[in-house]
């Protein structure tokens, strides 16, 4: 029963093993406890239209705001950008969402409706856990995996990112253009 509701790009972290962690759980909720009602904790334009209106989360706000990290990993761009905080939560909860296959044409049908239900603004169309997308997102991999090889995210960390898994120097900054479109960097 812990909501994160911070899910951003700068809190999912890819090691060079494969791994996929969420950091920074410093506005999580656990179970029944509340925040004071009407107060908006984290990213505006990484919310839920539940989040953004003060109401209360479950896990289906997290499915939500990971949902838009993955739609701005697919699309290169930024799904909701507004000239003001309150802009941008206006945005979260009546933009056009447009699907991320109509502007980038390798989003296979699958993923895209995956990335499209995760978005759904009503939370009781949404996938209701993580768990739920993260299942639909394995079946798109799967279905068009054509070796094993193609399934593992370390061994594409370690080829995108060759010269930094392999140089023993320690931490370093890796230019994040390497590994394809990213969204541009605005002010959080």
């Amino acid at each position: 029963h812990l909501v994160h509701r911070d899910v951003t790009p700068h809190n999912v972290l890819l090691s060079f093993e494969g791994a996929v962690k969420l950091t920074d759980f410093g506005i999580a909720k656990a179970g029944n406890r509340l925040t004071s009602p009407g107060t908006l904790k984290g990213k505006f334009a990484y919310m839920s239209p539940e989040q953004a209106r003060g109401e209360e989360v479950d896990a289906r706000t997290d499915v939500f705001a990971l949902a838009i990290v993955l739609w701005e990993m697919l699309t290169g761009g930024r799904l909701f950008v507004g000239d003001s905080d309150v802009a941008t939560l206006r945005a979260v909860q009546h933009s056009v969402i447009v699907p991320p296959a109509r502007l980038n044409p390798e989003v296979r049908p699958e993923l895209d409706a995956a990335v499209m239900r995760a978005l759904e603004r009503d939370p009781a169309q949404r996938y209701q856990t993580a768990q739920e997308l993260e299942r639909a997102l394995r079946e798109c991999v799967l279905r068009h995996a054509r070796s094993v090889d193609e399934t593992d995210v370390g061994r594409f960390l370690r080829q995108v990112f060759a010269p930094d898994a392999a140089g023993g120097e320690g931490e370093r900054a890796v230019d994040p253009s390497a590994a394809g479109p990213q969204p541009p960097s605005s002010p959080e």
